[in-house]
């Protein structure tokens, strides 16, 4: 199926290598850094509930997306094709692809929630460019993001259709009720990784893959099969989801302010999110055991509860929020 769709990889890189950057610059709009830069944009400075919903959104997706890619264990064009240049590179399995599914999902989101009719085609825009830039970087088959897609699309239909529900059972509970739910839903994230790992059972990744893939992306050796995803989700939601109902019940989300007030927020908030994410991965070790598993959860929990919580009470204190 793989050698049927090389064609088309080759097509799109056929129309020149001008297009490299314009590709890999769409690319990057459907990264995960991109939506962690631009969700607590959101939340801190223009409407906080859209911003919780694509926080929630972010850790739906990515971990569909991770178990998906566990089940399906496909190839990304690079790995079987000497032919195909990797125009970028990647460690995960290709089916489906992630770019296009958190494209689809999170642009999606946005575009039911935002009423303006341009905006709507600009996301339309977006993940058909997003999906098309995949392609032509070598990093994913057209299969990969046509599943992409349609993963995506139907976790808008089914968040849009559950959402009501949910947040009049969430109205009923407790801080402590919901911050237990979240907890275990870190969990059953985690655990969803961890098991979908162990069904490979003994077997292994083809030495043609490793192969083929480090002739050209001799700095990045691939590694499927790496779980840290899982906790790294944990943590976010834990942290993000437990200090947003926090703030919610006992002050309110933040709101208001002036066009300064909402930039000097958001320069200080993201100044946070790196000092956490930089500092503390310089300072926890990566490796893969459990004591770094452990540390990577607390690390992204951290940041999460950064986000949600703690940037939210500077600007508080700060005067720069209602």
């Amino acid at each position: 199926m793989e050698n049927l769709q090389i064609p088309i990889n080759l097509f799109f890189q056929s129309l020149g290598m001008w297009l490299a950057p314009i590709m890999q610059f769409f690319s990057f709009l459907g990264t995960e850094e991109f939506f962690l830069m631009v969700m607590p944009a959101v939340y801190w400075c223009i409407e906080p509930r859209l911003g919780i919903r694509l926080g929630w959104m972010l850790v739906l997706t990515n971990w569909v997306n991770g178990i998906a890619k566990l089940a399906f264990h496909a190839p990304r064009p690079y790995w079987v094709s000497a032919e195909v240049k990797a125009l970028s590179s990647e460690t995960s399995f290709g089916m489906p692809s992630g770019h296009a599914q958190n494209a689809a999902a999170l642009w999606g989101l946005a575009s039911t929630q935002v009423q303006w009719r341009w905006f709507r085609w600009l996301s339309l825009a977006i993940i058909l460019l997003i999906g098309i830039s995949r392609i032509y970087l070598g990093m994913h088959f057209a299969g990969d993001v046509l599943v992409g897609w349609a993963i995506g699309a139907v976790l808008v239909w089914l968040f849009v259709r559950l959402e009501p529900g949910i947040l009049e059972w969430a109205k009923r509970q407790s801080i402590r009720n919901l911050g237990m739910v979240i907890f275990l839903a870190s969990l059953l994230i985690i655990a969803g990784f961890s098991l979908s790992n162990v069904l490979f059972g003994d077997w292994n990744i083809p030495t043609a893959w490793v192969s083929l893939a480090a002739k050209q992306t001799p700095n990045t050796p691939i590694d499927p099969r790496n779980i840290e995803g899982g906790f790294t989700l944990g943590g976010i939601l834990f942290g993000f989801g437990l200090g947003a109902v926090w703030l919610d019940r006992r002050y309110g989300l933040p709101t208001g302010g002036s066009r300064e007030q909402r930039i000097l927020r958001y320069l200080l908030g993201i100044a946070g999110v790196m000092i956490l994410w930089y500092g503390l991965g310089k300072l926890f070790p990566d490796n893969a055991n459990a004591i770094s598993y452990m540390l990577r959860y607390l690390r992204y929990a951290l940041i999460g509860s950064w986000v949600s919580v703690f940037a939210p009470l500077l600007f508080r204190r700060l005067h720069l929020v209602k």
